[in-house]
């Protein structure tokens, strides 16, 4: 597998390209994206599907920037693939082999089964989901993938964008017969397992949520962003009747403007045919499938159990001493398990400690008095695959009180509606014993709980550790006995 991979995916709103660089075997991180809007589907739909001179050459001009930025990265790969709007061109292959000869990339044209599968692909392995329904809405298709158990059940692409419900219905004024011919087209669609979570994968899902974030929440990231589908019709309704100047002040991009309505009418007539209740947007989709895809091929196209690629990532790319980080680790969990029948939580918890130590350990490189700080930062705006808004919440708040006064109930009521106070009490006081006990990887910790007393015993002094466990304020939950 090459170490640097560039994916360019031209739909038919837009061109973009992301560098995807390895970092082990399943691990990676995005180096770049770009995007253009080019449009490539612009004029086709009242002329036969035909793709237009003017919008082909844009693309194509597009691309050859996009190969001269991979050939800068030093990629020894190019993944490129061509949805709807050019699957449905009868001029595709001219339109093809113009784009091979004037750049140099093969460019794979894809049927709406694949498109589906792959945007699947991107979603079941970057967000933390098992079940629900994906539905990727570009510019000339959606497509439906239904997921159960992290496995894709069933998909179907529809022939319903935001570009081609634009210039068929909304530009002659004739949205009844939009929704009309929305529902006709969807008919035949059904939840096959009543899943009532739907992930909304693609530009127009994203910029019509990002509305909603802004006004709700203190994590200021898309990806695995939820919310009701109360909430959505509420703005659907709300923006129904705005015209372009009131949206770009609603937050709608200007790019989008003339096509986030038609989007978000395919949207919610989909999502009503599917009884949904909750909705998750992905900023993962086709191009992220194209790389998983083929990384990992030899593994049923999913990473392996309890692997998180996000934490992974972070750790390959920031964790200098990895010795002391595994030592940390197994204290934790030790600490976990010894006072399990106190804390009363499930070990699905127990990877939060492992979580919460990477980014500790990966931000003592910028300022080891502030690494809790900087790790908080990093938990809160960077976008990490494999966690939802609540683990993100979870791990900052965690992290924020960890080696110092424990947690105060009513700052977390404040902050974080999205925490579990006792999950972070307790998760906190674990870990903050952890980090200010595994100073010596040489040392052979013996860690025992008698009632409130927890016992620590060592082949060598633990002075040191000792003094550290005395600056923090247990609220008397423990007392330490030291051997």
């Amino acid at each position: 597998m090459a170490k640097i991979t560039c994916v360019i995916d031209i739909g038919s709103n837009s061109t973009r390209m992301s560098i995807f660089k390895k970092t082990s075997r399943f691990s990676f991180h995005i180096i770049k994206e770009f995007k253009s809007m080019t449009k490539v589907s612009s004029g086709s739909y009242d002329n036969n599907n035909i793709l237009q001179e003017d919008s082909m050459q844009k693309t194509i001009d597009v691309i050859s920037s996009f190969a001269s930025i991979a050939k800068s990265y030093k990629a020894t790969k190019i993944l490129a693939i061509a949805t709807m709007a050019v699957r449905n061109a009868p001029n595709k292959i001219d339109f093809k082999n113009r784009i091979k000869k004037a750049t140099g990339i093969s460019i794979k044209i894809i049927d709406g089964d694949k498109e589906a599968t792959l945007g699947a692909i991107g979603v079941i392995n970057l967000l933390p989901l098992k079940n629900g329904v994906i539905i990727d809405t570009g510019g000339g298709s959606s497509e439906i993938s239904i997921v159960k158990n992290s496995n894709i059940i069933t998909t179907k692409s529809v022939d319903l964008g935001c570009i081609n419900m634009k210039e068929l219905f909304f530009d002659r004024n004739d949205i009844d017969g939009c929704k009309t011919h929305i529902q006709n087209t969807i008919k035949d669609i059904e939840n096959i397992d009543g899943l009532d979570t739907a992930i909304l994968v693609g530009g127009s899902g994203r910029a019509f949520s990002k509305i909603l974030l802004d006004t709700s929440e203190s994590i200021p990231l898309i990806h695995g962003f939820s919310y009701t589908m109360e909430n959505f019709l509420e703005l659907k309704d709300k923006m129904q009747d705005m015209d372009s100047q009131s949206l770009l002040s609603e937050g709608v991009p200007k790019d989008r403007i003339d096509t986030i309505k038609p989007a978000i009418l395919v949207i919610s007539q989909v999502l009503k045919k599917l009884s949904i209740k909750k909705i998750m947007v992905s900023s993962v989709g086709v191009r992220e499938g194209v790389f998983l895809s083929d990384i990992l091929k030899g593994n049923n196209y999913k990473f392996p159990n309890n692997f998180n690629v996000g934490i992974k990532s972070i750790r390959d790319q920031f964790v200098t001493e990895d010795k002391e980080l595994i030592y940390a680790k197994n204290i934790s969990y030790k600490l976990f398990d010894i006072f399990q029948d106190k804390h009363n939580l499930d070990d699905s918890k127990k990877k939060y400690l492992y979580y919460a130590l990477v980014f500790l350990y990966s931000n003592s490189f910028i300022n080891v008095s502030k690494k809790s700080q900087h790790s908080r930062y990093v938990i809160l705006n960077k976008r990490i695959f494999g966690l939802s808004h609540q683990e993100k919440a979870l791990l900052s708040v965690v992290i924020k009180y960890t080696g110092q006064k424990m947690i105060d109930e009513k700052h977390i009521a404040k902050l974080y509606n999205l925490v579990d106070y006792n999950t972070a009490y307790w998760l906190c006081l674990l870990l903050s014993i952890s980090v200010n006990i595994s100073f010596d990887t040489t040392k052979k910790l013996d860690i025992s709980l008698n009632d409130n007393l927890l016992s620590i015993k060592s082949n060598k002094n633990l002075a040191l550790e000792k003094q550290s466990i005395d600056k923090i304020n247990f609220n008397k939950e423990i007392e330490f006995n030291w051997a």
